[in-house]
């Protein structure tokens, strides 16, 4: 039973170990295309974990998703 329970610890401590490996590498990568967009459209941006992207528009900080559902509407409006 000793064996079994040793196991389960190990499996259970790798998965747990991989999914923060996952999580890390998936908030870097958030973090840089946040800093790139910056670079890119000269626009504040500031990566807050684990929500995300938020820019600075007219000095409030607005959740890139957020953002980006406007500009998505304003170009479909613009498009009629």
């Amino acid at each position: 039973m000793r064996d079994i329970t040793e196991a389960v610890v190990v499996v259970v401590g790798l998965m747990l170990a991989f999914m923060l490996l996952i999580g890390g590498v998936s908030s870097v990568s958030m973090a840089y295309q946040c800093s790139n967009y910056q670079e890119i459209t000269g626009i504040t941006t500031e990566y807050v974990f684990p929500n995300g992207c938020f820019l600075e528009l007219d000095g409030e900080m607005v959740y890139y998703g957020e953002y980006r559902d406007r500009m998505v509407a304003e170009e479909g409006l613009k498009a009629r």
